[in-house]
């Protein structure tokens, strides 16, 4: 950190090599960047999949949409909630499986003290 990194920085002898440099070693600060193609979405590609859209969807907030893309993205969703549903309900019978084991468990114990 440079000689002024720990006090404040709004004054003027708070160069500015040394408001870069320490951009640059804490990271924090704006950097630019040109974007190139790549990075920017076209207009007419779906939001979902980022290829143009053959049949498009728009929603009331602008968003454009390719319809194939959302029923795929809600069957996936489905399947996906019926799967962890079903896993949960298998947890939730093995877990009472078990909460009777040991309530019987406990009971042959309370029994054995009481007889003896």
């Amino acid at each position: 950190m440079t000689r002024h990194g720990k006090n404040s920085t709004a004054s003027a002898v708070y160069s500015y090599y040394e408001k870069k440099k320490d951009a640059a070693t804490s990271g924090y600060g704006t950097l630019s960047k040109r974007l190139g193609k790549d990075s920017i979405k076209g207009f007419d590609c779906c939001c979902l999949t980022l290829q143009p859209c053959k049949e498009p969807v728009i929603t009331q907030d602008g968003y454009l949409y390719d319809r194939e893309a959302i029923l795929e993205c809600l069957l996936h969703q489905k399947k996906e909630i019926a799967r962890k549903t079903k896993e949960f309900e298998k947890q939730k019978k093995q877990q009472s499986v078990s909460i009777a084991r040991n309530r019987q468990r406990y009971r042959e114990k309370y029994l054995q003290i009481r007889d003896a």
